[in-house]
């Protein structure tokens, strides 16, 4: 595993909540400053020096930095260059072994290799870690944090799931980053890799770097629902230097042939896409994941869920009293079933993200629910016209749902003169993909008020205020 960010100098440890998961720190890449690039050419410059003398070759001096006004020494050597006499004297003892010769390519190497003007500062140090994950590990999102001499860094996602994984190859993956870091891989080769061999199902797990596209092959059935779903954005919401500022992934699936079967660049609202397609026939497909306008870097990454798997789309209602289960229809794909009950007892009023799990389910998934403490009651059709409001009292929350596009849901409760009346829809926050308008008017259908989008600072990874 790669961590790339910024300060890591001196981690020590790499924190993972949860049980059955450690990580080992076993190497760091990071941008060398100009006094450490001075001191590895100096190393180097000595060893140069001290073989030139033991092995009376001094022609590769001549190519190097600190010699290069050195003179190749005579045949009979009758008159010698100042500076190689002095080379001998200080090195007359000296000796040169295997060991010294790998020393001085493992210099040369790292001088080569080093990152002197990263082009990404915030993602220009990187810790390589190896991560054991024991069997009995509850599957399900974790957060990662790197241990430094300065304090423990903010937190990172970290998954563990029931599926098999397909990861690029960890060597592969330094090298690059290596060299883009270093800004020196920002133009992709216009080839496209051949797709890597994968199983279903499977979890992916790649980074996209400028201008590419990674491509997965895999055999499938006829009649095999298959979901592919991304995370991305869901692992990094927010990158420096992107516009827009997150990684905005878009799959697609194709055919033995080439042909276009499905594509996907959103699911609903959220950045990261979900692809489904009923499988047309046995054969090889292929699934593509890139940038939407081909950007790309190391913090690009990503993991794609792929196979006949569960996926939520819907739950309803959307929350529930505290301290009193709650059973919740869910609707989606390849769904072993079709309720969940939900006991928030240990839970406080507010949004939370509960994790729906079962051993059938590829790893948990959440689902956003409002637990509150006022009573509750369910929409009941038909109440689309004034005519047939549903009659409710002040301080009570509604559970009710838009089914079709010309739904409109009325409801009505008395008021008194001077009395003060929030009327507050919670829908998108909940994840829903509702755009919701309230309108409030009197008995006479006199309009009072409205409101369509009602901004809440708090909904930070909205990007659209889409409640009332």
């Amino acid at each position: 595993m790669v961590v790339a960010g910024q300060f890591l100098a001196g981690a020590s440890d790499i924190l993972v909540s949860g049980a059955g998961v450690q990580a080992t720190i076993t190497g760091m890449i990071r941008p060398l400053t100009p006094r450490e690039t001075n001191d590895l050419r100096i190393q180097i410059d000595e060893l140069l020096a001290r073989r030139a003398v033991v092995t009376k070759d001094f022609r590769a001096l001549e190519q190097f930095r600190s010699f290069q006004k050195a003179k190749t020494l005579p045949k009979d050597q009758s008159s010698e260059d100042e500076m190689i006499q002095e080379l001998k004297r200080k090195y007359a003892k000296a000796t040169w072994t295997a060991d010294d010769e790998r020393r001085l390519a493992e210099l040369r190497r790292k001088l080569a290799t080093a990152i002197r003007r990263p082009a990404t500062p915030a993602i220009s140090e990187l810790v390589i870690a190896q991560v054991s994950i024991a069997p009995t590990a509850p599957p399900g999102r974790r957060e990662l944090r790197l241990a430094t001499a300065t304090g423990v860094s903010n937190p990172l996602p970290f998954h563990v799931g029931r599926l098999p994984e397909y990861s690029e190859a960890a060597s592969k993956q330094i090298a690059e980053q290596r060299s883009a870091v270093a800004g020196t891989a920002t133009v992709r080769s216009p080839e496209r890799k051949p797709p890597a061999e994968v199983a279903l199902p499977t979890v992916i797990n790649g980074q996209i770097l400028p201008g590419e596209v990674d491509s997965f092959r895999f055999k499938a059935r006829k009649g095999q629902r298959l979901v592919a779903a991304v995370q991305a954005r869901d692992l990094i919401p927010y990158i420096a230097d992107a516009v827009p500022g997150w990684f905005q992934a878009t799959l697609a699936l194709y055919d033995s042939q080439g042909k276009e079967l499905a594509y996907a660049d959103d699911f609903r609202f959220h950045p990261d896409p979900v692809l489904y397609c009923e499988i047309p026939a046995d054969g090889q497909y292929v699934l593509e994941i890139k940038d939407a306008i081909y950007r790309g870097r190391e913090d690009f990454v990503y993991r794609i869920t792929l196979g006949e798997t569960a996926w939520v789309t819907d739950i309803f209602p959307l929350g529930g009293p505290a301290g009193k289960p709650t059973t919740v229809e869910l609707a989606g794909w390849n769904l072993p079933v079709r309720q969940w009950t939900v006991n928030p007892s240990d839970l406080l009023p507010g949004i939370h993200t509960l994790w729906l799990d079962r051993k059938d389910f590829p790893a948990p998934i959440p689902v956003s629910f409002a637990v509150d403490s006022l009573p509750e009651c369910l929409e009941k059709e038909p109440n689309n016209q004034p005519g047939q409001a549903q009659q409710v009292p002040v301080s009570q929350i509604i559970n009710g749902r838009i089914n079709s596009a010309d739904d409109c849901d009325v409801f009505c409760f008395e008021g008194k003169a001077g009395q003060t009346i929030v009327v507050e829809v919670c829908a998108r926050r909940l994840f829903s993909p509702l755009d919701s308008l309230v309108k409030l008017t009197d008995a006479q259908g006199r309009l009072l008020g409205s409101n369509d989008d009602a901004e809440d600072p708090g909904a930070g990874w909205l990007t659209h205020y889409a409640d009332s």
